[in-house]
Formats: structure tokens, C-alpha cells, sequence
């Protein structure tokens, strides 16, 4: 990791957590420990995917993009990361909320209702991402509460957003999780596919052109 110690970024423009001010974190595994502790107004947890990586004229490195939505289908936006820091921001972007470090744990959870890989049908397609990325297990039970939230609330996805999809980048950077050696509990070669997940069948919904 190359980057400053930092909250935010000296030289960030705009918004915290847009292309030009991106939030500084340790890494992929950062970006998502980060996501999952994020609540928005209503207090729902985000549901995630990375869109892709693109340049930015505050840093050097490429700078992810993730799309989120909170879990009651509100609140649906794109967050940026630099990833090339010591550690994660103490900060969070308009409209949202950090939890506390978990301390009976004394961890913050590495799973949540997200991946680091492209969904292409998000977040109707986020179940099977979730358990290709974490496996059976925890995989499954976090991807069951997705499918229980897809039946009550609805999720529309804005104009601007569905824009911004279309023209994500073309390429995007190697996942941590590729990396056995630094993957650790998230090593991919202990994923289980011998039983791949199939969503509740009784989800109904329009499909998005993107």
C-alpha cells in the first residue's frame, strides 16, 4: 500500500466518495468491509457490486466503482475507492452512516450483502455473485435475507444510475480474492460449487437493460 494515512484525500474534489474524492481503503478486502458497515438513512445495510475501475485526476492508481442500493430499495448510488491505503476511512459519504467497530467480535465482518465482481442483472443476479465470491458458507444465509428483501420492496434503478452502468469501463482490475496467498478466509479454492445456489423461484421481475 502506498497511500497516506488518511481519512480522506488531501487533494479530493467534490462529494466524499465521488470519482474525484474517493474513499481511501486497505485494499478489496477493505472496500467491502467498508460497504457492509455503511447504513443509509432508513438504517438499512447496502447492497453492492463493482461496476469496474476508471482513472481519476486526484490519483495515480485506478479508482473503483461500486453501485449500491440500500436493502429497503432506496438511496441507490455509485461510491468510489481508492484502494492503495494502510487502512480504511473513519469517514462516509452524504446521506450515510458508519456502525461501530464490532467489539465483541473484535473484527469488522469481511461478508456482507455484496461482491467485488460485476452483477450484470443487480441486484436480482447479487445472490449467485455473493455465493461464488464466499462460498456455501457464509454464502448462502446472506444470500437468502437478498432474496427475502427482492419480494417486499421494490428496486428501480434511477436513470442516471442505469446511464452510468452502460458506460462502465471495459476493463477492471484483478480481485484480491484471486490471490490465494493474501485471500485468507476468502481463499477461492476452498469455494464449493459442487452445489450451486438457485434463487427463490418465486421472485418476479422486470429485467434491466444495461
Amino acid at each position: 500500500m502506498n497511500g497516506l494515512d488518511c481519512d480522506q484525500l488531501l487533494n479530493g474534489q467534490g462529494s466524499f466518495g465521488s470519482l474525484e474524492n474517493p474513499i481511501p481503503v486497505n485494499g478489496s478486502i477493505g472496500e467491502i468491509k467498508y460497504l457492509v458497515k455503511l447504513r443509509g438513512n432508513t438504517g438499512e445495510p447496502l447492497m453492492f457490486h463493482r461496476i469496474g475501475s476508471m482513472g481519476s485526476s486526484v490519483v495515480k492508481n485506478p479508482v473503483d466503482c461500486y453501485e449500491v442500493v440500500c436493502m429497503d430499495g432506496t438511496q441507490w448510488n455509485h461510491l468510489h475507492f481508492d484502494r492503495y491505503h494502510p487502512r480504511r476511512s473513519n469517514l462516509c459519504p452524504p446521506g450515510y452512516t458508519l456502525v461501530l467497530f464490532n467489539k465483541s467480535l473484535d473484527m469488522d465482518i469481511p461478508y456482507g450483502f455484496g461482491c467485488n465482481t460485476l452483477a450484470s442483472d443487480f441486484p436480482y443476479s447479487l445472490s449467485d455473485a455473493i455465493i461464488s465470491l464466499y462460498g456455501e458458507s457464509p454464502g448462502r444465509a446472506f444470500a437468502r435475507r437478498i432474496d427475502e428483501r427482492l419480494q417486499v420492496y421494490s428496486f428501480t434503478r434511477p436513470t442516471k444510475t442505469k446511464q452510468a452502468v452502460k458506460e462502465r469501463p471495459a476493463q477492471t482490475m484483478r480481485s484480491l480474492f484471486c490471490n490465494p496467498v493474501q485471500a485468507g478466509p476468502l481463499n477461492p479454492y476452498v469455494w464449493r460449487r459442487d452445489r450451486p445456489y438457485q434463487p427463490l423461484a418465486s421472485i418476479k421481475h422486470p429485467r434491466q437493460e444495461i
